[in-house]
C-alpha cells in the first residue's frame, strides 16, 4: 500500500516532503545535543528490518546483559523502518531489545544520545555523530562479488558524497577477510581502524552442527513459524530425527534496472529436480533484494499464489540470514551469500539470465567464470545443475570453496557477534 502511495503521489510533492523531514530531523539532533550522552545506550540498525550483521550483534548483547545486574545492563535500541520485524528464528519478539521506527522522536533521540552506534549501511546525510560517541561500521557484505561504493563505475556524485560523510565518522569498521579490508580501504576510503573479526551474521555457518539435536530442535521451531510444519509435529518434534520439509532460499539481488528476467524460473521443474537429488519435501522461498521487493510485492505473491506449497514468500519473513541458517540449498546470482552459504558446506548455485548485461553496468571483482559454484544462465541449465550435482561434484565445488574463501585471507571464528559486542562494552564502560 505505501509502495502504490509513493507511485501516486507526485514528484515535486515526494521532494518537497522529503526535504521538510530532512530540516525537521536536523533541527531535532541539534536540540536533542543538549541532553547528555547515555554511556550506557548502544543504538543497532536495520534500514530495511531486523536482521543482517546488526541482529547478530543485538542478541549477543541481549545475552550478555542477562549476566548483568540491573545497574550494569546495557540500554539496547534497534532503529528500523519496520519494528514489527524485531523477532527472533522462531518468530517470537525479543526481549531486552526496545525497537523503535526510523526517524520517529524516539528514535533520533536514542541515536543523538547513544554512546555507541552499530550499523550495517550508511546512515542518513542528516544524522551527526557528536563528540563521545563511538560508531562501529559492520557493512552488509564481506567477500563481495559485486562492485561497491567508489569502484562502481558512474555511481553518482550525490550517493557518493553522503557516503563519504558517513564512512568519515566510522570510528572501527569490522572485517571478515583481507579481501574485505582492502575493499574498505579502497572503497569506502576507510582510514579508521578496521578490525579482522568475522561478519556476525556468519558466525552459525560456522558454529552450528546440523547434526546436532539443538540444531534440529530450532530448525523445527523455524519451520514452524513459517507455516511449514504443524503444532503437533513440533509438539513431537523429540520422536523426530530429520524433519521431511527441506527449504531452498533463492534470493536474486539488486540491479538498477528493470529487468526482472531472474522471476522467470519453472519453479514446478526447481522442486522436482531439488527433490530428486537431494531428498525430501522441498518448497521454494523467494526472497528478493530490499530495494525491490516493495515495488515487486504484487508479482512475487502472484507467484506464491501460482505455485501454493512450492514457493513461500521469503520477503515478508524479517531477517534473511534466519532463512540460510536453517536451508539445504542456496540459489542466488551476484550476491555475496553465495561465498557466506558455501561456508556451512551446502549447496550454491549461480541462476545468471542478464550476465552479459550485469557485467558490463556494475561490475565484479573476480572473473564470474572462475567462481567455484554451478552456474546457469537459463532455468533449464538450472535444472540440470542441480540434476548433475552428485557426490564427486559436491566434494570437488567444496573444495574449491574452501581455496577461494582462503585465497580471500578468511577471518571467520563463528566468534565475530562476541568480538563486536565486547568492544560495543568496551566503549560503553570507557
Amino acid at each position: 500500500m505505501r509502495e502504490k502511495i509513493k507511485r501516486l503521489t507526485p514528484k515535486p510533492l515526494i521532494e518537497a516532503y522529503k526535504k521538510a523531514r530532512f530540516f525537521i530531523i536536523t533541527m531535532l539532533f541539534a536540540l536533542f545535543r543538549l541532553f547528555k550522552i547515555n554511556k550506557k545506550k548502544v543504538v543497532l540498525s536495520g534500514v530495511w528490518g531486523y536482521g543482517d550483521n546488526t541482529a547478530a550483534v543485538a542478541e549477543e548483547l541481549v545475552r550478555i546483559n542477562k549476566t548483568f545486574s540491573e545497574d550494569e545492563k546495557l540500554e539496547i535500541c534497534y532503529t528500523t523502518k519496520r519494528p514489527e520485524t524485531v523477532r527472533n528464528y522462531a518468530g517470537r519478539k525479543i526481549k531486552g531489545i526496545r525497537a523503535l521506527k526510523d526517524n520517529s522522536l524516539s528514535a533520533v533521540f536514542a541515536l543523538a544520545t547513544a554512546r555507541v552506534w552499530v550499523e550495517c549501511n550508511h546512515k542518513e546525510s542528516y544524522i551527526n555523530k557528536r563528540r563521545g560517541q563511538f560508531y562501529i561500521q559492520l557493512w552488509h557484505g564481506g567477500i563481495a562479488l559485486k562492485k561497491i561504493e567508489k569502484d562502481v563505475p558512474g555511481l553518482g556524485e550525490k550517493y557518493l558524497k553522503a557516503s563519504a560523510k558517513d564512512n568519515e565518522m566510522v570510528d572501527a569498521y569490522i572485517s571478515n577477510s583481507t579481501f574485505c579490508t582492502q575493499m574498505y580501504k579502497r572503497a569506502f576510503g576507510a582510514k579508521c581502524p578496521i578490525i579482522e573479526a568475522g561478519s556476525p551474521r556468519n558466525d552459525f555457518f560456522i558454529k552450528d552442527d546440523r547434526a546436532s539435536k539443538s540444531y534440529e530442535k530450532k530448525r523445527l521451531k523455524f519451520l514452524a513459524s513459517k507455516g511449514l510444519l504443524s503444532k503437533q509435529s513440533l509438539e513431537k518434534a523429540e520422536a523426530i530425527v530429520k524433519s521431511a520439509v527441506k527449504i531452498c532460499v533463492y534470493a536474486p539481488t539488486y540491479r538498477g534496472n528493470d529487468s526482472y528476467d531472474y522471476l522467470n524460473l519453472d519453479f514446478e521443474g526447481l522442486k522436482e529436480s531439488l527433490e530428486r537429488r537431494f531428498g525430501g519435501s522441498f518448497v521454494i522461498a523467494l526472497r528478493l533484494h530490499p530495494l525491490v521487493s516493495e515495488g515487486r510485492a504484487d508479482e512475487v505473491r502472484n507467484i506464491c499464489n501460482k505455485y501454493p506449497g512450492i514457493v513461500i514468500n521469503g520477503d515478508e519473513s524479517g531477517d534473511l540470514y534466519h532463512f540460510l541458517r536453517f536451508s539445504d540449498v542456496l540459489i542466488t546470482d551476484y550476491s555475496n551469500t553465495c561465498f557466506e552459504f558455501s561456508m556451512a558446506n551446502l549447496p550454491v548455485f549461480l541462476y545468471v539470465p542478464d550476465l552479459s548485461e550485469y557485467e558490463n553496468s556494475r561490475g565484479m571483482y573476480f572473473e564470474f567464470k572462475e567462481l567455484p559454484f554451478p552456474k546457469a544462465q537459463r532455468s533449464d541449465e538450472l535444472l540440470r545443475c542441480i540434476d548433475e550435482y552428485d557426490e564427486k561434484k559436491a566434494a570437488r565445488y567444496i573444495k574449491e570453496q574452501k581455496d577461494f574463501l582462503e585465497k580471500c585471507g578468511l577471518k571467520e571464528s563463528g566468534h565475530a557477534a562476541k568480538a563486536t559486542a565486547e568492544l560495543v562494552l568496551e566503549k560503553c564502560r570507557g
